[in-house]
């Protein structure tokens, strides 16, 4: 930058004798005087956008100059741009890509690097292995080789294909090619097809067959404009392409956080926009998914005012969840005109003292309060189906209707998955986060106990509540959990001891495509007993995955301690713990119909038909009401989870240095629950019916920050999640 140099002068209150130094005369651009390295600490999904927008690959790669935390982040790009390049540094860039399933492939070799038949075949079968879903390959072949064919292998997710390849001919795959997705296919080279293509544009199929374009034909942009004559038919590929009308407009559908922001930022999105288009989806899915129990009457309002924020502070106050629509779990408190009832009927009219601790941080965070999610009625302390409550009705899972939605937090789980919501919240006692994230494909996580406020969420037990997101990535649940985690003086025990595992700079510096590299993930295979030979080949598969991206995965672990009686010693203790807390969150209320457990037992007895007593009884809800207290039989249950905690995974991660176990959907959910351990739950894939299925990273208190490197790295090098089918 030209012109007079900037005057240091030293911060005010600072004298002469004060301890401020001017700055280095020739800094690091990347530090601060200070040396700390501000660019290392953005998480590598934001460097990832950047280096998207250069597009260009040698410039994503030269920008290892300006960071070491660049160094070889060109080669997790979605988007590769290769132009101007020679085939021996294309060969040696293309070897080094470290994922597959690419969004964009654009290839653009100049014409005095004149390509061999074979060595063309060779550059179509590695941008095959890499999946693109745009490709666009310009080359010219040697001269010599003009009366070689050149086979096109299948490029399964490519939804557009540019084969531009100079004095060679293209021949079909030996056994013919189906292209399913196919929707626009561009020529303007020197082609020859034989045998036939079957090329498949939405719901149409047409037959490409014997054509062979010659290299005078010139720049042709489309098949539309060329008119072949062919033996027994007339070929039409139709075109599809983006109407110059859309080009620019903000893209709803599965919109991340880092998205909206960006719509933000650049104009094509408001808050006001976002909320409607949620509420819109809300009512048209909620008939079929019962996944909202309730919407904010104010969340337009919430939305113009962030709005109004963002534009008088000129951008500055956006980021973060600023302006973006969350739905919570409807036993998470709000003091607004939404009700908290945990599902219930009883508590219908109840007004809280005040916002859960997790709601007052997402407010001053300036989200938007979209509503209230269906729960398992009393989060499954009542035996209901899993997603039944007497407000909300059955939540359905939106892939296979007819499959169980998992879990009490089955709601955020279904709405999330749906697209009825930016991000959502749950609460997890025991598998209620990890459970319906597995079943509904979307990103849960379960924090460590303490990290986030328990403050006005209906309990079940102190030891085990806990409150964290579920979204439909890594990267929005990570945004989510750096919102609501903290100090909260209304939790001051649980949220006091785990403060400490905060880290500085929040959880997004931990969103790095590399963050398996390194990890020792254990596994044990008695958290994989009870699933399918189908389900087992695709968790061998994630498991080769990790170790590819050099995770080291320590298999055949013995968690070392019989954990049979877990579930009868959990459920025993949780019952005392159940209704202290219940009676003592009853007892805050400004205004309630019940006032104790006994109260709520008395209502569903009143009111059997709405509350489904013959289908559900209250058998849980009775004997938790039979406790007395924390006696000598509840502080054996306690020794005695402690022991099973710290004999058996806590001792197998720490003797085995692991950073993270492994388990299939919510199988670990139980052993992570009774320690307070925090764990991941990311989309796996999906069974022959379409029902998802995840895999679970879990660790020890404190371990998020491991477990986000692992889960986001997982989920960028597999990529599995897809929209949901709503099959009947």
């Amino acid at each position: 930058m030209e012109g007079r140099p900037l005057r240091w002068e030293p911060p005010s209150g600072i004298g002469a004798r004060g301890l401020c130094r001017p700055p280095d005369p020739n800094p690091d651009p990347s530090r601060t005087t200070e040396g700390v390295e501000h660019i290392s600490r953005l998480p590598d999904d934001l460097l990832l956008q950047v280096l998207v927008r250069l597009q260009c690959t040698r410039a994503a790669a030269h920008t290892s100059l300006i960071s070491r935390c660049w160094r070889g982040l060109w080669r997790y790009l979605p988007e590769l741009y290769f132009r101007d390049i020679t085939p021996g540094a294309l060969d040696t860039a293309l070897s080094q890509v470290a994922r597959g399933q690419l969004c964009l492939l654009d290839i653009d070799v100049p014409d005095e690097h004149r390509y061999s038949a074979a060595g063309v075949a060779s550059l179509l079968r590695t941008a095959a292995l890499l999946a693109p879903v745009v490709l666009s390959v310009s080359v010219c072949g040697d001269i010599s080789d003009r009366d070689i064919s050149v086979e096109v292998p299948i490029f399964e997710r490519a939804t557009s294909i540019k084969p531009n390849v100079w004095n060679l001919y293209l021949v079909p795959p030996a056994k013919g090619g189906e292209f399913t997705v196919l929707e626009k296919l561009s020529i303007s080279a020197n082609e020859h097809r034989q045998g036939g293509y079957d090329i498949k544009c939405g719901d149409e199929s047409v037959v490409v067959d014997d054509m062979r374009i010659e290299h005078w034909l010139g720049n042709v942009d489309t098949l539309a404009d060329i008119m072949v004559g062919l033996q027994q038919q007339v070929l039409a590929v139709v075109v599809v392409a983006l109407a110059a009308a859309g080009c620019g407009a903000f893209q709803f559908e599965d919109a991340t956080v880092d998205a909206i922001q960006l719509g933000f930022s650049n104009g094509s999105l408001t808050s006001t926009a976002l909320v409607k288009f949620y509420l819109d989806q809300i009512a048209r899915l909620n008939p079929l998914l019962h996944a909202v129990i309730e919407v904010n009457p104010d969340a337009l309002a919430q939305a113009a005012r962030a709005d109004a924020e963002r534009s008088a502070s000129s951008g500055r106050c956006a980021g973060g969840l600023h302006g973006v629509p969350v739905l919570l779990k409807d036993n998470i408190a709000t003091r607004d005109r939404l009700n908290t009832t945990a599902g219930s009927l009883a508590l219908l009219g109840s007004v809280v003292p005040r916002d859960a601790g997790v709601v007052a941080r997402l407010r001053r965070a300036g989200a938007v309060i979209l509503g209230k999610a269906n729960p398992s009625e009393w989060s499954n302390f009542r035996p209901v189906a899993a997603g039944w409550s007497a407000r909300g009705g059955q939540t359905m899972n939106p892939y296979v209707l007819s499959v169980t939605p998992c879990g009490s937090s089955a709601g955020p789980g279904v709405a999330a998955a749906a697209n009825m919501a930016a991000v959502t919240l749950g609460s997890e006692t025991d598998g209620s986060i990890l459970c319906p994230s597995s079943w509904n494909s979307v990103v849960g996580i379960k924090p460590t106990v303490g990290l986030t406020s328990r403050s006005g969420v209906i309990p079940i037990t102190p030891r085990q509540d806990t409150i964290g997101p579920m979204c439909r990535t890594v990267s929005d649940a990570v945004h989510v959990l750096d919102a609501i985690v903290g100090y909260d003086e209304l939790d001051a025990q649980a949220t006091g001891a785990a403060s400490k595992y905060i880290p500085h700079g929040g959880y997004t510096q931990f969103l790095k495509v590399d963050g398996l590299r390194g990890k020792r993930i254990g596994l044990s295979y008695v958290l994989f007993q009870g699933f399918d030979n189908d389900h087992l080949a695709v968790y061998e598969k994630h498991l080769n995955t990790m170790s590819e991206h050099g995770a080291i995965v320590v298999d055949d672990l013995d968690i070392a301690t019989n954990f049979s009686d877990l579930g009868d010693k959990e459920t025993l203790l949780m019952e005392a713990e159940f209704k202290l807390s219940l009676n003592a969150y009853l007892s805050d209320l400004l205004r309630s119909p019940v006032r104790t457990l006994s109260d709520v037992i008395a209502f569903n007895n009143a009111h059997p038909v709405e509350e489904r007593l013959r289908d559900f009884g209250q058998p849980d809800l009775i004997a938790a009401e039979k406790t007395n207290g924390i006696g000598a039989k509840e502080r054996a249950a306690l020794r005695r989870l402690h022991e099973i905690s710290t004999n058996g995974l806590e001792r197998m991660m720490k003797e085995h240095q692991l950073d993270a176990i492994v388990a299939p959907n919510h199988n670990a959910g139980g052993v992570l629950a009774i320690g307070g351990h925090p764990g991941i739950a990311v989309p796996a894939g999906y069974d022959k019916q379409g029902i998802p299925f995840g895999i679970c990273f879990g660790g020890l208190r404190g371990y998020e920050p491991r477990l986000i490197e692992i889960a986001y790295a997982f989920e960028q090098a597999t990529r599995v999640r897809r929209p949901p089918t709503f099959k009947r």
